[in-house]
Formats: structure tokens, C-alpha cells, sequence
């Protein structure tokens, strides 16, 4: 299993992520099932077992990624039975990411998923950051603001600005840095590179900001 292979190649915990049931169904040909939601409970089924076998495996953090979810504001109390579904029992630190569009469509639903945490890409829509008065007090938020599709290192003052803006709502310690999405899109050096700079912006926050 490829967790098994990075866990055993990691000093620090890895993180599992997983495409989500919603932006999985977007993409594919449906042959078979009789609808777009028979199609996605039934990709919930396979990815619920994925789930269990990676906490079997020792994984403490699974991601699924959803940039499909906006297109579907009329799906979104599918997705919660979805992802009720996928997570059914599971007390590891578990949610989603939205990236490459903006959460507008989907704000008043997206905070109240059954998940530990939610991701949002604010470097495609830094404009979401004006929806997050309504994130909820009992969820962690993944601040994607280190472009995962830009070889270009970001300016420490802005990101910090963000963060500012950031914990004005929401506080520091259920705020994570993040990249805006997967870092497959960079060449190897440059994805290090955003990491290290990630990870060197997070050093300098407060003992309470950085996590």
C-alpha cells in the first residue's frame, strides 16, 4: 500500500488523501448506475473501506479532495450523507479540501459537514476569506495560502497578512498552514522549496499560531 511505503519513510506522520465522492462522480462516465447519486454512494462504500484500512495501517489523517463540490450547491446534503458514510466511526482527524474554485456557492452548507476540518484554496479566491465568519468553533481550517500551482515563493508579509485577517475569526490554534492544493503540480525541487517556506513561515508565528 502506498501509505504503508510513506509512513515507513517518514519521521513525521503522513497524511492520507483521497479524492472525494462528489468531484470523483463529476469525472467519471456513469454506465452503470442509474444516477449521479447511486454512482456516488457507492463510490462512498469503496472509499469507506479505504478509509478503515488506512487507520488499520496506523494513519491518523485522511483528506478527501472535493474542487468539484461548488458546481453542486444542490448536492450538498448528499455530500454530508456521504461523507457520514466514509467516516461512520472514525476518530482520527478527517475532512476536506475545496480548491481551484470558490466556496460561495456551497458556504452555508460547507461548515456544517460531518468533518474534523476543511481545507479552502485562498489563492485562487482569496475573496473566501470574507465567508469564514460563519466557519464553526469545533472544526480546524487548512488555510491554503502557498500556491500549489505557482513555482514562485511567496511573499512572507502577505501570507503573514492573511494570517492576521485569518485568526481575527477564527482562533490560532485551529488554524493550519497549507498549500492552496497538491503540490503534483510543481517539479520536485520547486514543491520543497514551497514546503520549506511554508514551514518556515509557520516557525515564526506565536507558540499558540503555529501548529
Amino acid at each position: 500500500m502506498e501509505y504503508r511505503f510513506a509512513a515507513k519513510h517518514s519521521t513525521r506522520p503522513v497524511k492520507a488523501v483521497l479524492c472525494g465522492p462528489i468531484t470523483f462522480c463529476d469525472l467519471s462516465d456513469n454506465y452503470y448506475y442509474k444516477s449521479f447519486d447511486k454512482l456516488a454512494e457507492a463510490t462512498a462504500d469503496v472509499l469507506a473501506e479505504e478509509v478503515m484500512a488506512l487507520i488499520d495501517s496506523g494513519c491518523r489523517y485522511i483528506q478527501l479532495d472535493e474542487p468539484s463540490l461548488p458546481f453542486y450547491p444542490k448536492k450538498m446534503e448528499l455530500a454530508a450523507k456521504l461523507y457520514s458514510r466514509i467516516f461512520s466511526g472514525v476518530r482520527i482527524e478527517h475532512g476536506l479540501f475545496v480548491y481551484f474554485n470558490s466556496i460561495a456557492p456551497i458556504a452555508r452548507t460547507l461548515f456544517d459537514l460531518p468533518v474534523s476540518f476543511i481545507g479552502l484554496d485562498l489563492v485562487s479566491h482569496p475573496e473566501d476569506l470574507k465567508l469564514l465568519d460563519r466557519f464553526p468553533s469545533e472544526k480546524n481550517l487548512l488555510a491554503g495560502l502557498f500556491d500549489g500551482r505557482n513555482i514562485m515563493l511567496e511573499n512572507e508579509k502577505s501570507v503573514r497578512s492573511a494570517i492576521d485577517r485569518i485568526t481575527d475569526i477564527i482562533s490560532h490554534d485551529r488554524l493550519l498552514l497549507s498549500p492552496s492544493c497538491g503540490l503534483e503540480y510543481l517539479p520536485q525541487k520547486y514543491a520543497l522549496a514551497k514546503l520549506a517556506r511554508m514551514c518556515d513561515v509557520a516557525k515564526k508565528l506565536t507558540p499558540t499560531q503555529a501548529r
